[in-house]
């Protein structure tokens, strides 16, 4: 017994020495990390790439585990996708896909940047992002996707978008750059968004005092106008 752990621990000094030796050998043959490239980034911090990394110069470039790496990287929230790669002897090469800001979130008094599919990117430095559309309500994020895919079949319209709500978790109000409001039905969205279309083409809608329309129940499509037109239309009722 005595013999066998004497010869336990001989063998485990052996590889502990073998292991340092090895280990000294790559660092002398350069096998470090001397530099990260990253490429593909244009809004996602480099910091917090490097963060994700968790590798710093001089570490054997052999310690950089590439997939746990990789799963870091992609945990940040402008990071679609990420690819990690090694070149010998000391380089990290990061390439980075990020997320393409489509709206601001607005709930509950939080803003926060999303994507088309509703992936929330973050909630810091949105003063260069103002211009993008608002998507208001606790669960929008969910359906955006699905709204987007919709309102994408009339791009002409989808340019306009301006602000879109999520009423009870059934249906969307939408409000073009004009201030036109569009309450869009619960069910057979793309033919209500397509009639719309239609209407904006055939009565240029966009260029008139309108300021809402309703299109909740197809065949009772309703039309709100502004008070100037409103008034016009009063009083040539009033002289018939």
């Amino acid at each position: 017994c005595a013999y066998w752990m004497h010869s336990t621990n001989a063998l485990e000094s052996f590889l502990t020495v073998a292991g340092r030796e090895s280990r000294n050998l790559m660092v002398s043959s350069g096998l470090t990390v001397k530099d990260v490239i990253v490429t593909g980034r244009r809004h996602a911090g480099y910091n917090n790439i490097m963060d994700a990394l968790d590798a710093a110069r001089g570490d054997l470039v052999f310690d950089v585990d590439l997939e746990v790496a990789r799963q870091r990287i992609e945990g940040l929230g402008w990071i679609r996708a990420a690819t990690v790669r090694r070149y010998f002897p000391g380089t990290i090469l990061i390439n980075v896909v990020e997320r393409r800001p489509f709206a601001l979130w607005q709930r509950r008094g939080r803003v926060s940047l999303i994507d088309r599919e509703g992936q929330v990117i973050g909630s810091e430095a949105l003063a260069k992002f103002v211009t993008l559309p608002v998507i208001v309500g606790d669960d929008a994020p969910r359906h955006v996707g699905t709204l987007v895919s919709v309102l994408s079949r009339q791009p002409m319209l989808l340019t306009q978008l301006d602000a879109a709500s999520r009423v009870s978790d059934r249906r969307w109000d939408i409000r073009l750059s004009n201030g036109l409001e569009i309450k869009l039905p619960e069910q057979g969205v793309a033919a209500a968004w397509d009639l719309l279309a239609t209407l904006v083409m055939e009565h240029q809608l966009l260029e008139r005092d309108v300021i809402a329309i309703d299109l909740r129940v197809m065949d009772r499509l309703a039309i709100r106008l502004g008070p100037a037109s409103a008034a016009t239309h009063r009083g040539e009722g009033q002289s018939t």
